[in-house]
């Protein structure tokens, strides 16, 4: 993949979040849909973060989008970093909103929220064919309250019980693949410390410390440092690191 199509690649997926409103504003036209057939491939397929999640095609990819307006009205993404490698993109966003709740009759409720996330793109003769969301789900639900983090004692595999629920059981099995020693080289990342600088805090060489975090990536199957660290961040929010 060259350069110069690595660099349209993202300018084509900066788009979507510069014109985020086309896809969720509150007055996007329901039955428009030019800028996703511009964008997108009438095939796609979005994996979502719920294990089997999947859903495929431009019109159904629209539904979900516009179910995703109605919930949390006004919803705004900010990109915090957006890089292309090969034929895939990279972006790291937050979301504010508000979680709207209520039937017909019945004065809604609304819930404000802010999330993090992380999307893949993947782009082929200039068209969105596959897109993986990575998102704190469990954080959302805790938000608008349809799940509670409970702080006091609780019976063992409570949040084995409720992860799975969530269809999120994927993240108890990649921290109990974990070293004791990675999950110090994770703790420190976190912390934003360097390779370096977690070598001299663990009294190890730089070259195994970079050694422990190529081993850290294959078994959460992360492809860089950004995946990385949102992948530890979530297992720190869940008290599995």
């Amino acid at each position: 993949m060259s350069p110069k199509t690595i660099q349209k690649n993202v300018r084509l997926i900066s788009r979507i979040f510069d014109e985020q409103e086309s896809f969720l504003g509150e007055h996007a036209d329901r039955d428009n849909i030019s800028i996703y057939n511009e964008l997108v491939s009438e095939e796609v397929q979005l994996y979502g973060p719920a294990s089997g999640q999947v859903v495929t095609g431009i019109a159904a990819l629209k539904q979900l989008d516009r179910g995703f307006q109605q919930s949390y009205p006004g919803s705004k993404f900010e990109v915090e970093e957006i890089f292309g490698h090969g034929d895939e993109v990279i972006v790291r966003w937050t979301c504010k909103g508000i979680y709207k709740e209520g039937y017909k009759g019945i004065s809604p409720k609304k819930k404000e929220f802010c999330i993090w996330g992380m999307t893949t793109y993947r782009i082929i003769k200039g068209k969105i064919q596959e897109i993986r969301q990575f998102w704190d789900r469990l954080g959302i639900l805790e938000q608008i309250g349809e799940v509670q983090v409970r702080t006091d004692p609780v019976k063992p595999g409570y949040y084995s019980d409720l992860l799975k629920g969530l269809g999120m059981e994927k993240y108890l099995e990649k921290a109990s693949l974990l070293s004791h020693r990675e999950r110090e080289c994770l703790e420190l990342l976190l912390q934003g410390k360097t390779a370096k600088e977690t070598a001299a805090i663990l009294a190890l060489s730089h070259r195994t410390v970079e050694s422990y975090f190529e081993n850290i990536k294959k078994k959460l199957k992360c492809s860089n440092k950004g995946q990385l660290f949102s992948t530890a961040e979530i297992l720190k929010k869940l008290e599995l690191l």
